[in-house]
Protein backbone atom coordinates (compact mmCIF):
# COMPACT_ATOMS: atom_id res chain seq x y z
CA UNK A 1 0.00 0.00 0.00
CA UNK A 2 0.95 3.66 -0.75
CA UNK A 3 -0.97 4.73 2.51
CA UNK A 4 0.73 5.88 5.59
CA UNK A 5 0.95 3.99 8.56
CA UNK A 6 -1.14 6.77 10.20
CA UNK A 7 -3.83 6.73 7.53
CA UNK A 8 -3.94 2.84 8.24
CA UNK A 9 -4.04 3.39 11.58
CA UNK A 10 -7.19 5.69 10.98
CA UNK A 11 -8.68 3.08 8.67
CA UNK A 12 -8.68 0.52 11.05
CA UNK A 13 -10.13 2.40 14.05
CA UNK A 14 -12.92 3.12 11.37
CA UNK A 15 -13.55 0.36 10.73
CA UNK A 16 -13.20 -1.03 14.26
CA UNK A 17 -15.64 1.83 16.06
CA UNK A 18 -18.57 0.82 13.24
CA UNK A 19 -18.05 -2.54 14.13
CA UNK A 20 -18.41 -1.75 17.99
CA UNK A 21 -21.58 0.68 17.42
CA UNK A 22 -23.02 -1.28 15.34
CA UNK A 23 -23.71 1.21 12.27
CA UNK A 24 -24.98 -0.63 9.54
CA UNK A 25 -23.40 -1.22 5.97
CA UNK A 26 -20.98 -2.89 4.16
CA UNK A 27 -16.65 -2.26 4.20
CA UNK A 28 -16.11 -0.62 0.50
CA UNK A 29 -13.08 0.32 -1.18
CA UNK A 30 -12.51 1.86 -4.65
CA UNK A 31 -9.21 1.34 -5.94
CA UNK A 32 -7.90 -1.62 -4.50
CA UNK A 33 -4.28 -1.50 -6.46
CA UNK A 34 -2.55 -4.02 -4.62
CA UNK A 35 -4.62 -4.82 -1.46
CA UNK A 36 -2.86 -3.43 1.17
CA UNK A 37 -5.63 -0.89 2.21
CA UNK A 38 -8.42 -3.80 1.54
CA UNK A 39 -6.66 -6.08 3.71
CA UNK A 40 -6.11 -3.43 6.54
CA UNK A 41 -10.07 -3.08 6.93
CA UNK A 42 -10.84 -7.10 6.60
CA UNK A 43 -8.07 -7.56 9.39
CA UNK A 44 -9.86 -5.15 11.45
CA UNK A 45 -13.33 -6.44 10.61
CA UNK A 46 -11.80 -10.07 11.89
CA UNK A 47 -10.21 -8.98 15.23
CA UNK A 48 -13.72 -7.89 16.19
CA UNK A 49 -16.66 -10.43 17.54
CA UNK A 50 -19.98 -10.18 15.39
CA UNK A 51 -21.07 -11.52 11.95
CA UNK A 52 -18.26 -11.06 9.20
CA UNK A 53 -19.68 -7.51 7.03
CA UNK A 54 -19.81 -7.96 3.25
CA UNK A 55 -16.60 -6.05 1.06
CA UNK A 56 -17.29 -4.67 -1.81
CA UNK A 57 -13.62 -3.69 -3.65
CA UNK A 58 -13.26 -1.95 -7.13
CA UNK A 59 -10.52 -1.85 -9.13
CA UNK A 60 -9.90 -1.67 -12.96
CA UNK A 61 -6.56 -3.47 -12.52
CA UNK A 62 -5.56 -1.62 -15.79
CA UNK A 63 -4.18 1.06 -14.20
CA UNK A 64 -5.24 4.01 -13.61
CA UNK A 65 -7.25 6.24 -16.41
CA UNK A 66 -6.20 8.97 -18.20
CA UNK A 67 -6.24 12.12 -16.22
CA UNK A 68 -8.35 14.85 -17.36
CA UNK A 69 -6.35 18.28 -17.82
CA UNK A 70 -9.66 20.52 -16.95
CA UNK A 71 -9.67 18.45 -13.38
CA UNK A 72 -6.79 17.02 -12.38
CA UNK A 73 -3.65 18.91 -11.73
CA UNK A 74 -1.05 19.64 -14.59
CA UNK A 75 1.88 19.61 -12.69
CA UNK A 76 0.54 15.67 -10.83
CA UNK A 77 -0.15 15.04 -14.92
CA UNK A 78 3.30 16.00 -16.38
CA UNK A 79 5.86 15.50 -13.73
CA UNK A 80 4.51 12.15 -11.69
CA UNK A 81 2.55 10.68 -14.76
CA UNK A 82 4.88 11.17 -17.03
CA UNK A 83 1.86 12.65 -19.71
CA UNK A 84 2.14 14.98 -22.55
CA UNK A 85 -0.62 17.72 -21.30
CA UNK A 86 -2.44 16.98 -24.38
CA UNK A 87 -3.03 13.17 -24.13
CA UNK A 88 -4.74 14.45 -20.35
CA UNK A 89 -7.84 13.98 -21.84
CA UNK A 90 -9.73 11.62 -19.30
CA UNK A 91 -10.44 8.79 -21.81
CA UNK A 92 -10.76 5.76 -19.80
CA UNK A 93 -7.41 3.85 -21.29
CA UNK A 94 -5.41 2.47 -18.67
CA UNK A 95 -2.22 4.25 -18.70
CA UNK A 96 -0.16 1.77 -16.97
CA UNK A 97 0.15 4.30 -13.63
CA UNK A 98 -0.41 1.71 -10.43
CA UNK A 99 -1.10 -0.85 -12.51
CA UNK A 100 -1.44 -4.28 -10.07
CA UNK A 101 -2.96 -7.72 -10.83
CA UNK A 102 -6.08 -9.13 -9.46
CA UNK A 103 -4.35 -11.93 -7.94
CA UNK A 104 -2.59 -9.59 -5.71
CA UNK A 105 -5.72 -8.66 -3.91
CA UNK A 106 -7.09 -12.18 -4.06
CA UNK A 107 -3.62 -13.74 -2.34
CA UNK A 108 -3.75 -10.74 0.45
CA UNK A 109 -7.65 -10.72 1.08
CA UNK A 110 -8.09 -15.01 1.33
CA UNK A 111 -4.72 -15.92 1.64
CA UNK A 112 -2.44 -13.33 4.22
CA UNK A 113 -5.88 -12.03 5.98
CA UNK A 114 -8.30 -15.49 5.44
CA UNK A 115 -11.32 -13.32 5.24
CA UNK A 116 -14.19 -15.70 4.00
CA UNK A 117 -14.33 -15.25 -0.12
CA UNK A 118 -18.70 -15.37 0.01
CA UNK A 119 -18.14 -12.14 2.15
CA UNK A 120 -16.32 -10.44 -0.15
CA UNK A 121 -17.29 -9.09 -4.09
CA UNK A 122 -14.83 -7.89 -6.65
CA UNK A 123 -16.06 -5.32 -9.13
CA UNK A 124 -13.69 -5.60 -11.80
CA UNK A 125 -13.16 -2.43 -14.28
CA UNK A 126 -13.33 0.94 -14.70
CA UNK A 127 -15.65 2.97 -12.14
CA UNK A 128 -17.90 4.89 -14.45
CA UNK A 129 -19.01 1.40 -16.27
CA UNK A 130 -18.86 -0.28 -12.45
CA UNK A 131 -20.25 1.52 -10.09
CA UNK A 132 -23.41 2.64 -11.18
CA UNK A 133 -24.71 -0.87 -11.42
CA UNK A 134 -23.03 -2.12 -8.16
CA UNK A 135 -24.68 0.60 -6.32
CA UNK A 136 -27.82 -1.00 -6.66
CA UNK A 137 -26.71 -3.95 -5.08
CA UNK A 138 -25.57 -1.96 -1.94
CA UNK A 139 -27.98 -1.41 0.71
CA UNK A 140 -25.42 0.38 3.09
CA UNK A 141 -22.30 1.38 3.63
CA UNK A 142 -20.44 1.74 6.95
CA UNK A 143 -16.79 2.58 5.58
CA UNK A 144 -16.44 4.28 2.17
CA UNK A 145 -12.69 4.10 0.88
CA UNK A 146 -12.45 6.14 -2.56
CA UNK A 147 -8.62 6.13 -3.42
CA UNK A 148 -9.34 6.95 -7.58
CA UNK A 149 -6.89 9.36 -7.78
CA UNK A 150 -8.13 11.39 -10.03
CA UNK A 151 -11.34 14.05 -10.20
CA UNK A 152 -13.49 11.55 -12.52
CA UNK A 153 -12.94 8.38 -10.62
CA UNK A 154 -13.85 9.85 -6.73
CA UNK A 155 -16.53 11.66 -8.22
CA UNK A 156 -18.66 8.82 -9.82
CA UNK A 157 -18.00 6.83 -6.76
CA UNK A 158 -19.25 9.88 -4.64
CA UNK A 159 -22.54 10.30 -6.97
CA UNK A 160 -23.72 6.60 -6.44
CA UNK A 161 -22.42 5.44 -3.02
CA UNK A 162 -21.83 8.75 -0.98
CA UNK A 163 -25.97 8.35 -0.57
CA UNK A 164 -25.74 4.70 1.12
CA UNK A 165 -23.61 5.89 3.92
CA UNK A 166 -24.84 5.12 7.25
CA UNK A 167 -25.33 8.10 9.85
CA UNK A 168 -22.32 7.49 11.86
CA UNK A 169 -20.36 5.97 9.06
CA UNK A 170 -16.79 6.91 7.91
CA UNK A 171 -16.24 8.51 4.47
CA UNK A 172 -12.61 8.05 3.51
CA UNK A 173 -10.71 10.00 0.41
CA UNK A 174 -7.12 10.34 -1.34
CA UNK A 175 -8.37 12.59 -3.33
CA UNK A 176 -7.33 16.31 -2.28
CA UNK A 177 -7.34 18.47 -5.42
CA UNK A 178 -11.52 19.18 -5.04
CA UNK A 179 -12.55 23.04 -6.50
Amino acid sequence: TMVTYGGLMSLVAMVQHVLRENIPGDLVETGTWRGGAAGMMALAALSTSGPVRRMHLFDSFQGIPEPDRAHDPIDWIVNDMKLPEGEALGRLRGIKALEAPRKDLERVLFEICSYPKEKITIHEGWFQETVPPASRDIESIAVLRLDGDLYASTKVCLDHLYEKLSPGGFLWTSYRDWE
